[in-house]
């Protein structure tokens, strides 16, 4: 009620703030059919920095952002796939994670929670400083910033961005898979996956989450010796960028050297509450987040 008491009493210049708080109390209500609509109508797109706690993660952004609007109104970003994917790595295969398009760090935070190790790769000079201030309000040292992004090749690449407050949407890739035209926005180093990996000293891999904006199937053929070696379980996106590389299964047996089940990750809703189900592929691959299980 005092929140609401509050937002009676602003001016039009503070009411976007205090709506954003009401609808953060109220994340509990992320479940409900419709909420995520609802609280998207009601809270403005706005800029304000904030830190928040939710349970035991410490989370800095700015609200203006999509993944830190995310977390701010919601609790988290894909925190249902996430759940889903460490539920699905056996507790004897949590040591080490590579996690490929860190972004701002919403998954290395949860994955630095049951792994030993995670590496995180992230090459947009952007993100960089959010990224590391996360990790140090947790105190994880378990978990290593890499500043470059991974390939099948050691090389400087152009990464190109959209006019939208998501730097998350920085991409390798020129396939247009936006709403709007890319732009460059900074030169950034790639390096070969594996050759990396083995010059780190990094442990055997036993997880893997990919998220690179259409780099995917480059990502995959760099690491295609740890792939075949240590046979992780894959979480990948393909989104508009990949689709045009990858869109059967067929397609991703190409890059994964290893016998394997592909699961998309399904958010649904059930009566008035919103779930998440893993439903298996064989054929043409829709646009989605997969989970990639070796036979």
């Amino acid at each position: 009620m005092t929140a609401i008491g509050d937002f009676m009493r602003t001016n039009p210049a503070t009411r976007p703030i205090v709506r954003a708080r009401i609808a953060r109390a109220l994340r509990g209500l992320v479940l409900v059919r419709g909420w995520r609509s609802v609280v998207n109508r009601f809270v403005p797109a706005h800029s304000a920095p904030f830190i928040i706690r939710d349970r035991d993660t410490v989370f800095a952004g700015d609200i203006g952002s999509f993944v830190d609007r995310q977390v701010y109104l919601f609790g988290g970003y894909e925190a249902a796939f996430i759940q889903r994917f460490i539920a699905a790595i056996p507790i004897d295969r949590r040591r080490t994670i590579l996690d490929i398009g860190a972004n701002v760090g919403t998954h290395s935070l949860a994955f630095a929670r049951v792994f030993k190790t995670v590496h995180a790769f992230e090459p947009n000079p952007m993100l960089w400083d959010q990224l590391e201030r996360n990790m140090g309000l947790n105190g994880l040292a378990n978990v290593r910033l890499h500043k470059i992004g991974l390939a099948d090749r050691d090389t400087e690449l152009t990464l190109h961005l959209i006019d939208k407050p998501n730097f998350g949407l920085g991409t390798f890739s020129t396939i247009e898979q936006y709403d709007l035209p890319l732009r460059p926005v900074a030169k950034c180093t790639v390096r070969h996956g594996a050759s990396y990996l083995a010059q780190i000293g990094a442990e055997r891999v036993d997880a893997v989450k990919i998220d690179v904006q259409g780099f995917e199937p480059e990502v995959l053929r760099g690491l295609r010796d740890v792939l075949r070696r240590d046979r992780p379980i894959l979480w990948c996106e393909i989104g508009g960028g990949t689709a045009a590389k990858i869109a059967t299964v067929a397609d991703l047996s190409e890059l994964i050297p290893f016998e394997f089940r592909s699961f998309q990750f399904i958010g649904e809703s059930k009566w008035l509450l919103n779930s998440c189900r893993l439903q298996e592929q064989r054929g043409k691959l829709p646009r989605g987040d997969f989970l990639v299980v070796p036979k």
